[in-house]
């Protein structure tokens, strides 16, 4: 596979303050029916880097990564900031919505891209059958080339795709997102360590932040 080198952005910081161990977007977030966010942290981007080789998909990827999440690094983390833990499928294709920048309408300013999730299986906590999940990251073409803005560190959403979820309810878009970004949502067990369609790992844009100790402790604590 051809591998195609392409340029990361540093970490952008974006407007609204959001937070918590679970929620993002533009206005504040009702995570476990707590009305304060909590802080934004932002994380740094490497100055180059490449999209998998083993990506059936070409595209270019664009990591201007905010981080809006207070990081869960324990699964005692993970279960006190989520509303539900569940074993759910991507069922319909994922929406993208995307906002530009007002003074410069080329350049993507946020990103977010929402799935159905249809619930298969409830490991903890309680949530409908079906749910929207959301991340901050997405598809989008400019120039005539298609660009993966990722700020977010969790790889794309694809129909299809089943993963354990821990979930953060936010009541404003009656929607979840996955505790803590990263952390909050992982691969099955038949899933572990291979790459999806992308050609990302784990669930992640960089694979050096999953957390097997932690991943280990969910298998052992949930019976997967």
């Amino acid at each position: 596979m051809k591998k195609r080198l392409i340029t990361t952005i540093a970490a952008l910081c974006l407007a609204a303050s959001l937070g918590g161990c679970g929620s993002s977007d533009s206005s504040a977030a009702d995570i476990k029916a707590a009305d304060t966010p909590s802080s934004v942290r932002e994380s740094s981007a490497d100055t180059q880097s490449s999209v998998p080789e083993s990506s059936d998909d070409s595209f270019e990827l664009f990591t201007g990564i905010v981080d809006r999440f207070d990081r869960c690094d324990t699964l005692d983390q993970l279960i006190e900031n989520s509303q539900a833990v569940i074993i759910g499928e991507i069922v319909g294709e994922p929406e993208t919505e995307a906002k530009y920048e007002e003074n410069n309408p080329n350049n993507i300013d946020r990103i977010t891209t929402s799935a159905k999730v249809k619930v298969e299986k409830i490991l903890a906590g309680s949530c409908p059958d079906e749910i929207t999940v959301k991340q901050n990251s997405g598809f989008a073409d400019k120039n005539g080339k298609r660009i993966l803005y990722a700020f977010s560190d969790l790889s794309p959403m694809k129909q299809g795709d089943k993963w354990i979820f821990f979930l953060s309810y936010q009541k404003d878009y009656d929607c979840y997102w996955p505790t803590g970004d990263g952390q909050g949502r992982c691969p099955l067990p038949e899933d572990l360590d291979k790459p999806d369609s992308y050609g990302f790992v784990n669930g992640l844009i960089k694979d050096s932040g999953f957390l097997k100790s932690v991943y280990d402790q969910i298998k052992e604590k949930f019976g997967l």
